[in-house]
């Protein structure tokens, strides 16, 4: 395993491989390259760079079926969202739909392909009554009712009820096997993360004006200015997919890397992040870019942002910190007790039930949570059994990280 987390370092920080290691690949090795290449969605444009180096022989048979596979797929899917992008921005165009382009191929290094499964449009949320008739005349069904865990079951009923704090709405095409995701805002306020983005809602207006123009086969699309797209990437480092959650993922750190290295005024953004009061999120993601990638932003400002931050938030930002040992090792214990303390630390002030609600979540996780964590149906008449198996395989699992016990690789 040290030797493919040494490989997808070097692939990552300084897009080589080192060819000393990579001469120690074995088949062995293979499931473990593969489970972290794709579960950090990494470009297949990086796979190259190992098979040049390899010997011929049959583990280089295997990475150069990879490759293959992998590219065909990335390439199918960025060419069914780039037409289904065009098809869907004229129509929106055509009904008077005012949509922004999010994330995706926005965020990718130039002439690299980005892993991206889905297509995020922010709108308005007037207008999503609008939207709902014109995705369906396109053959896509609005499955949000599906597949949102956090919605309660009146909620999955009508789910235009969620409005006051839910921001995503799905739709999904049979024919193209494409998931479109309209954002009311960037983020949810409510039942998905115990962190305080309430400003995000507050001031959805001054998203929206910070705004800027790309075109592409022809047609114009609104896309969120630089710096806004700096603090989405950075809240969705810092909260959404965080070491603490022990979901973070490479690419988000590389799309960071690639928008800290255009223009950015980092004045500017200071003044956005402090606005929409996510700076401590902001700080925290590009001093962990900091770490790993060497210098992407300015010392100086970071040390800046840092003199600003309270006590409470300095003293969580080390925690934070700390969750990482390595670019693809977690610490045992340091990520628990972040997600614990967040509730309370990170949660802001006269929120009491929202804080109850996520310890509770901690103690006693959904059933859908249960559901995914062991492969069970829905219908399964022994859910509230393998409740009492988390507690138990929780602890096995920190006892294993704690004495470092790692797993035989299947032969």
């Amino acid at each position: 395993m040290e030797i493919v987390k040494k490989i997808i370092r070097d692939l990552v920080l300084s897009e080589k491989a080192d060819p000393l290691v990579v001469d120690q690949l074995k088949i062995a090795h293979w499931p473990a390259f593969e489970n972290a290449f794709t579960q950090n969605k990494l470009s297949p444009q990086l796979l190259p760079l190992i098979i040049n180096q390899l010997a011929e022989g049959q583990v280089k048979l295997i990475f150069q079926s990879f490759h293959r596979h992998y590219s065909f797929e990335i390439i199918k899917e960025n060419h069914i969202l780039q037409i289904q992008r065009k098809r869907i921005f004229t129509l929106l165009n055509e009904h008077a739909i005012d949509a922004v382009f999010l994330k995706g191929q926005l965020l990718a290094e130039e002439g690299k392909d980005r892993v991206t499964r889905d297509l995020d449009i922010l709108v308005h949320v007037s207008q999503l009554s609008k939207i709902i008739k014109i995705m369906a005349n396109e053959g896509y069904k609005f499955v949000s009712s599906e597949i949102v865990r956090h919605f309660t079951p009146r909620e999955r009923k009508n789910v235009l009820s969620t409005l006051s704090w839910y921001n995503e709405f799905h739709f999904f095409s049979k024919k193209t096997g494409l998931l479109v995701e309209f954002h009311t805002n960037l983020f949810p306020r409510a039942r998905v993360n115990p962190e305080n983005l309430e400003a995000l809602w507050a001031n959805r207006p001054l998203i929206f004006e910070n705004i800027q123009f790309v075109e592409e086969s022809g047609l114009r699309y609104k896309v969120l200015s630089s710096e806004i797209q700096v603090i989405q990437t950075s809240v969705i480092i810092n909260v959404k997919r965080s070491p603490s959650k022990l979901a973070f993922s490479l690419r988000d750190l590389s799309d960071l890397k690639n928008l800290c290295s255009r223009n950015i005024d980092w004045s500017r953004l200071e003044k956005l992040s402090e606005g929409l009061q996510v700076k401590y999120h902001v700080f925290s993601a590009l001093a962990l870019l900091n770490r790993f990638m060497k210098n992407v932003v300015p010392e100086n400002l970071l040390s800046q942002w840092k003199s600003f931050l309270k006590p409470s938030e300095l003293f969580m930002y080390r925690l934070h910190m700390r969750c990482m040992k390595d670019l693809l090792d977690y610490h045992p214990i340091y990520p628990w007790v972040y997600r614990l303390l967040r509730i309370f630390i990170l949660g802001g002030r006269g929120r009491v039930f929202e804080k109850l609600y996520f310890l509770r979540k901690m103690i006693m996780p959904s059933r859908w949570f249960i559901i995914d964590k062991y492969g069970l149906s829905k219908e399964n008449p022994f859910i509230v059994f393998y409740y009492f198996l988390l507690p138990l395989n929780n602890i096995f699992i920190l006892l294993k990280r704690i004495f470092g016990i790692k797993e035989v690789p299947k032969k």
